[in-house]
């Protein structure tokens, strides 16, 4: 068998091809990151608003029972009126959680448009200085030094299996030494 003569301008349609591409798929992604963090931030808000409104209903409902005549009634009411307080706060804090996963997913979706930019430009994708720049722009980005510590990791070569147990060996030292504070 012969081998193929490819010249250097069928390497660059080629490449840019792959390039042309990657970005579109970079571009679906982001989208479809964007998509579902509007639905979810809608519904999430949604319930929250609900949440406050109930808290805010059974915290008026406590009040009044306490100045019902003592009894089994009263002892009922705000037995549980307090567990439903108790289990819609758990409910706020759970949202909090969405807040954070909605942040980094946020932070995903920008460093992907950051990398799309980067390629789709071939003046800026050939230079290690703008690899640099845009690693240190999305880093700074990180709303979480947990989040930093991963992306470094990464950076330094680390799977992503392995930046995952360090992210979470650096989340477990973070709450035992804020533990230990009280």
């Amino acid at each position: 068998m012969g081998q193929e003569n490819i010249s250097v301008e069928d390497n660059v349609s080629t490449d840019w091809h792959q390039v042309k591409e990657t970005i579109l798929m970079l571009d679906t992604v982001v989208t479809q990151l964007g998509w579902t963090l509007r639905d979810g931030d809608n519904s999430v808000d949604t319930l929250a608003s609900s949440f406050t409104q109930m808290l805010d209903g059974t915290s008026a409902i406590l009040k009044s029972a306490t100045q019902l005549e003592e009894g089994v009634v009263r002892d009922e009411i705000l037995e549980n009126g307090q567990l439903i307080f108790a289990q819609m706060q758990s409910a706020i804090v759970a949202f909090q959680f969405y807040d954070k996963l909605s942040q980094r997913l946020n932070h995903a979706s920008g460093s992907l448009e950051h990398l799309a930019d980067l390629i789709g430009n071939p003046e800026r994708r050939q230079s290690p200085d703008e690899w640099q720049k845009m690693q240190n722009e999305i880093r700074e980005r990180y709303t979480t030094e947990a989040d930093r510590v991963m992306f470094d990791a990464v950076l330094k070569g680390a799977s992503l299996e392995e930046a995952i147990e360090i992210f979470r060996e650096y989340e477990a030292q973070q709450e035992d030494d804020e533990l230990e504070l009280f």
